[in-house]
């Protein structure tokens, strides 16, 4: 529910005035199946209401979840433009429950492989705050939000964290 909230506020951004261009890919991880692998849901689409559909097909069955080697599949598999432009925003949503440092990369170097080509990387913590996704967001420039998981009283990202978010999108 709080990727689609992303999604949304994402297909109705504005630069300067103008509706921009959205293309938003899909990368998974942690599925048990998996062993834990990145795997490509989506790629980038310009058909942002369409993703929706997708994260539906998403199933949480709580393996491994390395931060670091979806970061990095992220950056290597999709087609990313090379160049430096002022009207294009290149970001990077990662969201999980578990330690931030599970698995064989380092997130450091993957999260400094997305800064490198200018990607932003925001973290979505579910549960407690935590120091690892919250040190993940810095080095990747962005923000890092918590959601509580307490499921007896489970909450949406609220709009302030939302809209939060994208405002230091934007003056990124």
């Amino acid at each position: 529910a709080s990727m689609e909230q992303v999604l949304t506020a994402l297909s109705n951004a504005r630069l300067n005035g103008k509706k921009t261009k959205v293309n938003v890919g899909i990368v998974i991880y942690g599925q048990a199946d998996k062993n834990g692998a990145p795997i490509k849901l989506s790629p980038f689409t310009t058909q942002v209401r369409k993703m929706r559909h997708r994260l539906e097909e998403v199933a949480c069955d709580g393996a491994r979840e390395e931060c670091g080697a979806a970061i990095s599949f992220a950056v290597n598999n999709f087609p990313w433009n090379r160049r430096d432009r002022d009207d294009m925003l290149k970001v990077i949503f990662i969201a999980g429950n578990e330690s931030f440092a599970q698995g064989n990369i380092d997130y450091h170097s993957a999260i400094a492989e997305a800064t490198a080509q200018h990607i932003i990387v925001n973290t979505i913590h579910c549960g407690e705050p935590d120091t690892e996704w919250e040190e993940a967001a810095t080095l990747g420039n962005g923000i890092g939000l918590t959601l509580d998981m307490d499921y007896a009283s489970a909450k949406e990202v609220s709009p302030e964290d939302l809209y939060r978010t994208l405002k230091g999108l934007h003056d990124c």
